[in-house]
């Protein structure tokens, strides 16, 4: 198989990267909405101080990645 034109790999390298860019931008989004309704979560079954609750939650996030 010979190899494609230099111009024609560059395109569909952009292409690539874009839509690489579109699927962590999405991803980026859902980790932050699973974030703020943890965090939401805790808020509500602690009733503690939104402040408090944001600490206790970045304290927690290892493990709650793990499990």
């Amino acid at each position: 198989m010979a190899p494609l034109p230099k111009k024609h790999r560059a395109h569909v390298c952009r292409l690539d990267k874009s839509s690489k860019r579109e699927e962590s931008e999405r991803n980026c989004r859902n980790l932050r909405g699973a974030l703020s309704f943890l965090i939401c979560l805790e808020i509500s079954m602690s009733g503690n101080s939104p402040k408090n609750s944001s600490k206790n939650a970045s304290k927690n996030l290892p493990m709650s990645r793990i499990g």
